[in-house]
């Protein structure tokens, strides 16, 4: 098990317990993560900590006292349910299986399995996959999400798409950089937080590249207002905050 360490000044992400029953749940966490576990009063140099609570896992961020994490409840789906004539579905199209090569959170992959998709969802920040990961879990063993619907990887999307066989039929990016959306401030809260953690996306066209390379379709979701990755789009579809755009690929035979 990991020693217990006091966290120097420039660790940005420790992971610690939220009391005493949770100590070794998070010492778990820290090890699975290879991150530093923190006791509650030896944290004071992370700036953000992963915290396991007795009911799920959070990012926080204790000098701004923000906190979230991910909640998959009958609730939220709900919410998230969609008609096929929405701009999200239309991008997609018809396909049974969609990649989220930048899952994150986790927000489009629940919408994508309200549609009846099944997703496979790469996240490269292992910390942010641990995030979507505990909401699954629970989601799960609530009977909210079936088993087979999400399958979450913490991979790298850069070098996880070329290798998949079979060649994945849509391929969804929703690189985070541009300019800020208009959305609530709960959402506002998560993307400040997210962004503290791993910055920005600074490879978008690179993982465009990638993605037409290693699939039929690709989707590319963006601000309004912000330009597009690529100039020669097929389609786009506008909904009221973003638009999407999508691209043909030429997949390697194989």
């Amino acid at each position: 098990m990991m020693r217990a360490a006091a966290i120097s000044s420039s660790g940005i992400l420790a992971v610690t317990a939220a009391d005493e029953t949770t100590v070794a749940a998070a010492q778990r966490l820290a090890d699975e993560l290879r991150l530093p576990y923190a006791p509650h009063d030896r944290h004071a140099g992370a700036q953000l900590l992963l915290v396991q609570t007795p009911t799920h896992v959070e990012l926080r961020h204790p000098q701004r006292r923000l906190a979230m994490h991910v909640s998959i409840t009958p609730a939220d789906l709900a919410r998230g349910r969609i008609t096929r004539r929405d701009p999200f579905a239309r991008a997609l199209g018809r396909a049974a299986i969609v990649v989220d090569a930048t899952a994150g959170l986790g927000r489009d992959t629940i919408l994508m399995a309200c549609l009846g998709y099944r997703v496979i969802a790469l996240e490269r920040s292992a910390a942010v996959a641990a995030l979507f990961r505990d909401g699954i879990a629970r989601a799960r063993a609530a009977g909210v999400l079936a088993h087979d619907r999400i399958d979450l990887r913490h991979a790298d999307a850069l070098l996880a798409l070329p290798a998949m066989q079979p060649a994945p039929d849509v391929v969804y990016l929703d690189p985070m950089f541009g300019p800020k959306r208009k959305k609530s401030a709960a959402v506002r809260k998560e993307l400040r937080l997210l962004r503290e953690l791993v910055g920005e996306d600074h490879d978008g066209s690179e993982l465009l590249a990638v993605a037409r390379a290693s699939a039929a379709r690709v989707v590319v979701k963006r601000a309004l207002d912000a330009p597009a990755l690529a100039p020669d789009h097929a389609a786009c579809y506008r909904g009221k905050l973003v638009r999407y755009d999508v691209y043909r690929g030429v997949p390697a035979a194989g």
